[in-house]
């Protein structure tokens, strides 16, 4: 199965280079696309619905973009530090 997600011909080529997940309801993608990269924060179940559920910050250089997702990556979910599951 292909990481490249094409979503119709006015939106560009997705590839998503890397994914993790920091908990059991919160990812973390490294993006490629036409105009540069993203690190985007998804989070797949919130208690209030007016909250944002995917968090993102784009880069034009792959190494910066990387960087930040290698920082970002080592984030885990706030109950799961709690519980002592990291």
């Amino acid at each position: 199965m292909s990481n490249q997600v094409s979503i119709n011909k006015n939106l560009p080529n997705l590839k998503i280079l890397e994914r993790v997940f920091l908990g059991r309801d919160t990812e973390v993608l490294f993006i490629q696309h036409e105009s540069g990269f993203e690190v985007s924060i998804c989070i797949q179940t919130l208690q209030k619905p007016y909250y944002c559920n995917q968090l993102f910050k784009h880069f034009t250089e792959k190494k910066e973009a990387k960087a930040f997702f290698d920082e970002v990556k080592m984030m885990k979910e706030q109950k799961e530090v709690e519980e002592g599951r990291f």
